[in-house]
């Protein structure tokens, strides 16, 4: 009996120190990782939120640049786009046939708009009357006339250049601007 009773007693509870800080090694790891997880989840929530912006912004620039045609193909006078003075323009209209945005998203983003104003508008207001629009039109496949390499032709196409500019918003506050120099030909 001697020798249990001997045993017992040179036992100091070395094996349950020795747990703990394994279980306190074990728990510092574990809240690294989710740390780690939420930080990783927050980055990818960002760059969808800034990914869902361009996709607005650049669907607003498409619109505009459709109204652009639109509105070259209502004027009579080639020079009536002169007419437009700094600040003028148009705004677009972006239907649900435009942009719909993502489901699954926490908040809806607020919908994308562009506008729409001659390229010229500022340099035209600066210069006055003595301004005159560079002719640019195509002939035979190339550019051509003041803006261009040769003269145009009667039959020529002529074209106006506009610039389009687009926001697109992400739910979180992302923001995206989209500019476009386009040049519709009439």
């Amino acid at each position: 009996m001697e020798t249990i009773t001997k045993c017992k007693s040179s036992q100091r509870g070395a094996v349950l120190i020795l747990s703990l800080v394994m279980l306190l090694a074990l728990t510092f790891i574990g809240v690294a990782s989710i740390s780690n997880s939420t930080l990783q989840e927050r980055i990818v929530g960002g760059t969808r939120d800034q990914q869902v912006a361009f996709e607005a912004a650049e669907a607003a620039l498409r619109v505009g640049e459709a109204m652009a045609v639109t509105y070259t193909g209502t004027l009579k006078d080639f020079y009536a786009y002169l007419e437009l003075k700094p600040g003028d323009g148009f705004d677009c209209n972006i239907t649900r046939n435009d942009w719909v945005s993502p489901a699954g998203l926490q908040r809806n983003p607020s919908a994308p708009n562009c506008r729409v104003s001659s390229y010229y508008a500022e340099l035209v207001a600066s210069e006055g009357a003595d301004f005159e629009l560079p002719e640019v039109c195509i002939v035979s496949g190339s550019a051509a006339g003041t803006g261009g390499a040769s003269e145009c032709h009667s039959e020529s196409f002529r074209s106006l250049v506009y610039e389009v500019e687009a926001n697109g918003f992400g739910s979180t506050g992302a923001q995206t601007t989209l500019r476009s120099i386009y040049q519709v030909f009439q």
